[in-house]
């Protein structure tokens, strides 16, 4: 761990590191730790000390403004200054409520919601009870499983969403981040700190943005695929979607799927090859056989993977994410009316 040394510049609404301390940061005051990262070029005066550049206040200031908890250090060599950043739970539920930001909820509260009904304050169902059968012979899904919805604060719905930890959280690692990403970036309209991180890269104003480790996950990961056991298509999955994300961890699928199917053209190929090395007839009749095989096994292995994809998709919440995806904060755009019925 990196032995830190005192900042310059100080406030009583940002935690620094002492001098001579080693970063704890990463534990603080709750077990959750920090979440990101913002990397700073320290500037030099002309008798060479060290100093904050003007964008590591004004952004540590627009995130204290936004109720960020921050945790600053220089690195060992004095050259940079590594910000640590978490949001409270309660500013990330009303920022994901603000957006609309899809979670995962409870099968089980569901389940229950569903057969028990929902009623209002005068007692008068505003769901009235509904049991839905599920026939094992058409489908190994629940009806209740893998459904997900907008987020709301109100106490009254928590029940509903699914709790990733101990803490009672309703958003898994992954979503954390994302929330924290996109609240970073977003307009302070919609509780934002309104960064253009892409600007800011771009000019060196920030030299790097990048979320903390997960220890506990990581460790967990790296036991399962390091085992002499392991094959690609017994990866964890879903440990890989909360660490990495859903592209890398839908690519890691795809590897594990096409590993499986790659089996019988192995096995089907070296019998042909034993026929060819056995005849010493490189032109074989027996080959037009096997490219028809393969061209078989290459359409089944195909049609099985969209079946596997959908599948992934739907326990991950990623179906039609494209229409759920906010707008890029470089994005402009020009107001017209509609084509269809000229509205505005």
């Amino acid at each position: 761990m990196n032995q830190v040394q005192e900042i310059v510049v100080t406030s009583p609404h940002v935690r620094y590191s002492k001098r001579g301390s080693f970063v704890q940061g990463f534990i603080a005051d709750t077990s959750a730790g920090y979440d990101f990262a913002i990397v700073f070029k320290m500037k030099d005066t002309e008798d060479g000390k060290k100093f904050q550049p003007d964008e590591a206040k004004s952004i540590v200031n627009v995130l204290r403004k936004t109720n960020f908890e921050v945790f600053a250090y220089l690195s060992v060599q004095g050259d940079e200054l590594i910000v640590l950043l978490r949001p409270s739970l309660d500013r990330l539920k009303k920022f994901a409520e603000q957006i609309r930001f899809d979670v995962e909820l409870d099968p089980h509260a569901i389940k229950e919601t569903l057969e028990h009904g929902i009623k209002d304050e005068k007692g008068d169902y505003v769901v009235f009870p509904t049991k839905i059968n599920h026939d094992p012979g058409i489908t190994v899904y629940h009806p209740w499983e893998s459904i997900f919805g907008h987020y709301r604060d109100e106490d009254n719905m928590q029940h509903l969403f699914l709790r990733h930890n101990a803490s009672n959280d309703p958003f898994s690692r992954i979503n954390r981040l994302k929330l924290i990403y996109l609240m970073l970036q977003a307009p302070k309209r919609q509780g934002g700190c309104d960064l253009e991180i892409t600007k800011m890269l771009h000019h060196k104003k920030i030299l790097s943005i990048f979320p903390l480790h997960d220890r506990i996950l990581l460790d967990r990961i790296q036991e399962n695929i390091m085992a002499w056991s392991s094959v690609p298509w017994t990866v964890p999955y879903y440990d890989l979607k909360e660490y990495f994300g859903e592209k890398i961890a839908l690519y890691n699928v795809f590897v594990g799927h096409y590993s499986m199917w790659l089996i019988i053209p192995a096995v089907v190929g070296f019998i042909f090859q034993m026929v060819v090395w056995g005849t010493l007839n490189f032109s074989s009749p027996v080959l037009p056989f096997f490219s028809l095989m393969i061209t078989s096994w290459g359409m089944a292995m195909l049609e099985h993977w969209k079946r596997q994809n959908a599948k992934v998709s739907l326990n991950w919440g990623t179906t039609d994410f494209e229409a759920k995806e906010l707008d890029r904060p470089e994005f402009f755009g020009s107001q017209i009316r509609s084509f269809i019925d000229g509205s505005d």
